[in-house]
């Protein structure tokens, strides 16, 4: 008798044992899942900062423009805001298409984002927060190459657009929107896609 209860002793710690080795593997990866939803929420929300903050610098001229570009790398680059944290402290690079001007119709949204340099024309600045191969790195998985990938790719985009008062902010569709007293008709500033 008192053998079959040390087999079955010995079966039930197996079994324990068992149990723990999956609760630990499940709940490491809700840890690492959460962890990648983290760096895209800094990185949305360094995006959003820095699109709103190009978008203001827009006046029709050539000089807005390297305004805008200047002012939304500086949001992403210099740690005043909470990017850096998204990259282990560290100031996220900017390159490729990161940065880039273009028309946005706020009463038209699905004509979407066209790309332009013509200072006469833009009035959206649409920024890229990226941890890439290519670009500041992927986000390392805790159990990277056990229970899948050993780096995970993270990309957050936004749009802001300047626009007419009667379109900002209206649309539903508008998450954000700079609408002050002070700003002229035209000048507003809205953050019309984020994603």
């Amino acid at each position: 008798a008192l053998s079959g209860w040390r087999r079955e002793t010995g079966a039930v710690a197996i079994l324990v044992a068992a149990t723990l080795l999956g609760l630990l593997a499940l709940i490491l990866l809700a840890v690492q899942v959460g962890n990648i939803g983290m760096v895209r929420g800094m990185l949305q929300g360094g995006a959003d900062q820095a699109a709103l903050s190009g978008a203001g610098k827009l006046d029709g001229t050539q000089d807005g423009i390297d305004s805008a570009r200047a002012e939304s790398e500086a949001m992403l680059q210099s740690g005043r805001n909470f990017v850096r944290a998204a990259n282990a402290g560290q100031d996220l690079s900017i390159a490729g298409d990161a940065f880039s001007t273009g028309i946005y119709e706020l009463d038209h949204p699905e004509n979407g984002f066209r790309p332009s340099t013509d200072p006469g024309e833009v009035n959206a600045v649409r920024v890229i927060g990226r941890k890439t191969d290519t670009a500041n790195g992927e986000v390392p998985m805790f159990l990277g190459g056990f229970l899948g990938p050993e780096t995970v790719a993270v990309q957050r985009m936004a749009i802001a657009a300047t626009g007419a008062c009667r379109s900002v902010p209206c649309h539903a569709d508008t998450p954000i929107a700079i609408c002050q007293e002070a700003l002229r008709c035209g000048e507003e500033i809205a953050l019309v896609q984020s994603n």
